[in-house]
């Protein structure tokens, strides 16, 4: 990104493989181990901090702060965009933007789909595991999944995206839960649908279950992650771009 011969290479390879590093390095390694150190260090939690892991997950959290700025200013610089706002001289197409728009709209059929699944296991359905009576017994149905609630949180969410009335919603936390939604949901259906494709490909014959639960299930699960973590990602970018104030450097907003 910095250097003339990058120029050489795809850019759409270049930038996935950049905001991917990002990601992995702010969600998958330091940003939730780090804040238990923190409280550690500051005595808000009894127990022995490691001085080492703390360092480390520090440069961690660091190096994707670093990586997402030059990624973003590398992604601008592109598109030939302002680099403090990220707006372009010439407007977005009207095509895209009812995309972008309906995007927010197609995140929900996911996380409905998800979301009514959980209800459905969680007031004792079956349906997708093998054997009733050992998924009652191990807590697998007729328990509440509270991950129905998150899905139902997701809903609101996509609906505030593309919504007027998410633009009365602080701004900076709907486009921090968006995106991180967005990236997670993204990675584990990345991973998952790579799991499962690994599982077919080292075995003699297909997988029938896993877990007591049907293999066909994990590959929807999966593939309805993958779905709903770009839609999410694109309503959040056409939230990003309807929401984004003047800037003083371009001379453009409002």
């Amino acid at each position: 990104m910095v250097q003339t011969w990058g120029k050489n290479l795809p850019r759409w390879l270049l930038l996935m493989v950049a905001w991917l590093t990002c990601t992995v390095l702010l969600l998958g390694v330091s940003t939730g181990l780090i804040v238990i150190d923190a409280l550690r260090l500051l005595g808000f939690i009894p127990l022995t901090v490691d001085k080492a892991g703390f360092i480390l997950r520090g440069l961690f959290l660091t190096g994707g702060i670093l990586w997402g700025v030059r990624t973003l200013i590398y992604h601008r610089w592109l598109r030939q965009a302002c680099l403090f706002c990220g707006r372009v001289t010439t407007p977005l197409s009207a095509r895209w933007r009812t995309f972008a728009r309906n995007a927010g709209y197609f995140s929900c059929i996911p996380a409905l789909f998800y979301g009514g699944l959980k209800v459905y296991w969680s007031a004792g359905g079956s349906l997708g595991y093998i054997n009733r009576e050992v998924a009652l017994a191990t807590g697998h149905v007729g328990q509440l999944d509270y991950t129905a609630i998150l899905a139902a949180l997701a809903v609101v969410l996509a609906l505030a995206l593309v919504q007027p009335w998410g633009e009365k919603l602080p701004r900076w936390l709907v486009l921090f839960v968006a995106f991180g939604a967005c990236a997670l949901l993204t990675i584990g259906g990345i991973v998952g649908l790579a799991t499962v494709l690994f599982q077919i490909m080292s075995s003699t014959h297909l997988p029938f279950a896993v877990g007591g639960l049907l293999f066909p299930i994990f590959i929807v699960t999966y593939v309805c992650f993958l779905f709903w973590g770009i839609m999410l990602g694109i309503a959040a970018c056409y939230f990003t771009h309807r929401t984004r104030r003047w800037c003083k450097h371009c001379q453009m907003g409002s």
